[in-house]
């Protein structure tokens, strides 16, 4: 069951607001954590498609580790 909010209180309307954001917040850190990104391989300097994780380069088949570092 979801939560409830008295949007005409005050206290419930910054609890509902901070909800919201935090949700939208996880949601945007998702889809990015599941994107693909071109990348340069630091072994070979090759282009490269990477995403989140442990990525092989196809070209030196060396294991490239791309960690996203997202402030919220």
């Amino acid at each position: 069951m979801g939560k409830t909010y008295n949007i005409s209180n005050s206290s419930d309307m910054r609890r509902f607001t901070r909800d919201l954001q935090n949700s939208v917040q996880k949601i945007a850190i998702d889809a990015l954590k599941k994107k693909s990104f071109e990348f340069a391989c630091p072994f070979c300097k090759r282009p490269i498609q990477v995403h989140s994780g442990n990525n092989i380069c196809p070209y030196c088949r060396r294991t490239v580790n791309v960690e996203l570092n997202i402030h919220t």
